[in-house]
Parts: C-alpha cells; sequence; structure tokens
C-alpha cells in the first residue's frame, strides 16, 4: 500500500502496483503482454462503450475471406457460408512502448473488455456456434492499430417461389453493415 503525502502525490499517482513508474510516456520494457493490456485497458483510463477518440471519423476497415459456402437444400432453401471477417481500425488508447519485444499483443483473453465495432448480419439466419475464443484473434499493435480477427459458420434463408420448384431461381443473398 502507498502512503502519499500531498508533496507526493504526483509521484504516488504514477506508480504501478510493482512500483514501477507509470506515466502518459509508458514504457512497458519489463511487463508481459497481458500485463501491458491490464494497464491499457485498466477502467479508470479506457471505457470499452467510447469509440476510439479520433479526428473526425474513425474508419474501420473490413475484410471478409470466404471458407466455404454450400449449395442450397432444396427443401428449406438454407444454405450454410463459412468465413473469417477481419477488423482493423486505430484506436490512440493503445499506443504503447514496449521496447521492441512484441510484434502485437495477443489481446485474446481481453477482447471483452475493448471497443469494438458494431457489425451486423444483414438477413441472418442462425449462427451454427457460439464465438468462442478458439474462433478469435484480437492482435494490439505498439502503434494503436488494432486487429480483431473471428471466424464465424452461419446457416442462412435463401428468397424462393417454391410453388415452381424445381424450375425456380432462389435468390440467396448475405449482407454485412
Amino acid at each position: 500500500m502507498l502512503l502519499c503525502t500531498p508533496l507526493a502525490v504526483l509521484l504516488c499517482a504514477s506508480l504501478w502496483p510493482g512500483g514501477e513508474a507509470m506515466t502518459g510516456g509508458t514504457k512497458y520494457h519489463e511487463l508481459s503482454d497481458k500485463e501491458i493490456l491490464d494497464h491499457l485497458l485498466h477502467r479508470q483510463r479506457y471505457d470499452k462503450r467510447i469509440k476510439p477518440p479520433v479526428e473526425g471519423s474513425l474508419r474501420v476497415n473490413v475484410s471478409v475471406v470466404l471458407l466455404s459456402l454450400s449449395s442450397p437444400d432444396e427443401s428449406s432453401l438454407h444454405y450454410e457460408v463459412e468465413f473469417l471477417m477481419h477488423q482493423r481500425w486505430f484506436d490512440p488508447r493503445m499506443i504503447h512502448d514496449d521496447g521492441q519485444r512484441y510484434e502485437y499483443l495477443n489481446g485474446i483473453h481481453h477482447h471483452a473488455d475493448i471497443w469494438k465495432p458494431d457489425i451486423y448480419f444483414i438477413k441472418h439466419g442462425t449462427f451454427k456456434e457460439n464465438l468462442s475464443p478458439s474462433n478469435i484473434a484480437l492482435r494490439i499493435h505498439r502503434n494503436g492499430t488494432v486487429l480483431y480477427s473471428m471466424r464465424r459458420h452461419l446457416v442462412l434463408n435463401c428468397e424462393g417461389d417454391l410453388h415452381i420448384f424445381p424450375f425456380d431461381s432462389p435468390m440467396c443473398t448475405f449482407a454485412i453493415e
């Protein structure tokens, strides 16, 4: 426990529980990636409900890699799609200096504590499995770039006119917003 006199308040306020100084220009040379993320995402300095503070609009780059796409089931007009979705954005609250120890911080255990863009799947059916840690990756680079990837497996519905089956042409659309 730290006891601070009024003269030493500034010094005590900048001490991390381990005793090392943690200031605005913090250097994380001796800390593990988990300890760095614990400090970066501490609730007194980071609020996951607030989007990253950037000038103008926040740009989120989204890419989708299609892994598999099944043919629609003739009786139900359901089809399955499996894909990887990568999202990349800049969060100045995540900038850190780890002395070149890590190429990126592995934030897999902190993914619930970080701001993420709201992604909506238009006309989706059901997810085949829940989003588990084995299906996501979260990388935080020292320049504040965040890369969030997830693997999803969806069961989707096609629109078609079954009254003229098998001469119909079902429309199987999939959109992300």
